[in-house]
């Protein structure tokens, strides 16, 4: 009885412990002129984001000239997202600040309107060391 105890302990910590979050995070230097935001994607495109109510979360994204913020939308587990990405590459989208005040969110995302799309895979943030700078290019 307390072998079976102690085997369904160890079941239910490694269950717990999977879901624990990763700590590795992306850090992101707008190194431009221009107010940014930075989206996460699994492909080329905003359009998931199109479907939101609330295009306000979308300010959460932005990140000023010359400031560093880190990633908020940060996956579990890497490997696991990595592998669900096209080309298991993870996207980080930049839309400009610029194209959300002339097209409005609704249309950046719907239409996919953005600067530049970053493609890492999970050996490429490593080499990296999951920093990532904008400079406006």
């Amino acid at each position: 009885m307390r072998i079976m105890c102690f085997a369904l302990c160890l079941i239910l910590a490694s269950c717990v412990f999977d879901r624990v979050k990763d700590n590795r995070r992306v850090f992101i230097s707008n190194r431009s002129h221009i107010n940014a935001y930075f989206f996460i994607s699994e492909n080329d495109s905003l359009y998931f984001f199109a479907n939101q109510k609330d295009f306000s979360i979308c300010e959460y994204n932005l990140i000023r000239p010359r400031e560093t913020e880190e990633l908020q939308e940060i996956p579990p587990n890497w490997e696991e997202y990595l592998e669900n990405c096209s080309g298991n590459k993870m996207r980080i989208i930049v839309v400009l600040s610029d194209s959300v005040d002339k097209y409005g969110w609704r249309d950046v995302l719907k239409n996919n309107i953005h600067s530049k799309i970053y493609r890492y895979s999970l050996e490429e943030l490593q080499e990296i060391d999951w920093k990532i700078e904008f400079n406006g290019k």
